[in-house]
């Protein structure tokens, strides 16, 4: 009798040890889980410094920096569609390469932001074909002012008029070539063999 009692004690004792190690690792499991959370609220939170200041982040609420980081994203994304229409349209040079640069600048905002709010879309596919549409982009701008080009050299009395006109478009690319692609560089020489060809 001795001996159960001294087996149903061990048995008590491994119980309650068990019954403790068990409870000992969901603590440590809900500390986890906590401290994880607590990590990606901070993450979240650094990630929307680039928006609001440390100070305002830090003070506050989840729901309020979730509001001004969708305003932001939207107002990017304003920017970015009246920055499209431009592009698309203007045979200005400044007016092109800046406004394309800017579509990208707001175009990598948005896709940095979007880690942070529920929107439709993802933006990395949108970001990945505006990168692909940037030869396509510049070469139709190329294209836009070579017609212009040819349209007021058509215009013109004389064949030194002319060239003069053809020669300004030459020089006007050629500020800008930094900006282009090796097939936006072949496209304009096409454009070049164009016009020496009788």
């Amino acid at each position: 009798m001795l001996d159960y009692f001294f087996n149903h004690e061990k048995y008590i004792a491994k119980k309650v040890e068990e019954i403790e190690e068990e409870e000992q690792r969901k603590i440590e499991r809900a500390a986890e889980e906590a401290e994880k959370r607590y990590e990606e609220e901070l993450n979240w939170r650094k990630g929307l410094q680039s928006i609001v200041s440390k100070e305002q982040n830090e003070l506050m609420s989840k729901s309020d920096l979730t509001v001004i980081a969708e305003n932001f994203f939207f107002n990017r994304f304003k920017v970015f569609n009246d920055s499209i229409k431009i592009i698309v349209k203007t045979t200005m040079p400044d007016v092109f390469f800046d406004r394309l640069k800017l579509s990208e600048e707001c175009l990598g905002i948005m896709v940095n932001i979007q880690k942070y709010i529920e929107i439709g879309s993802p933006m990395h596919a949108i970001f990945e074909a505006e990168k692909i549409c940037r030869s396509s982009l510049i070469n139709n701008f190329i294209d836009r002012c070579w017609d212009l080009t040819c349209e007021k050299a058509s215009k013109l009395k004389t064949e030194k008029a002319q060239d003069r006109k053809f020669n300004e478009f030459y020089s006007m690319m050629e500020q800008y070539k930094s900006n282009f692609s090796d097939e936006n560089i072949q496209h304009l020489k096409s454009k070049m063999r164009e016009f020496l060809q009788p």
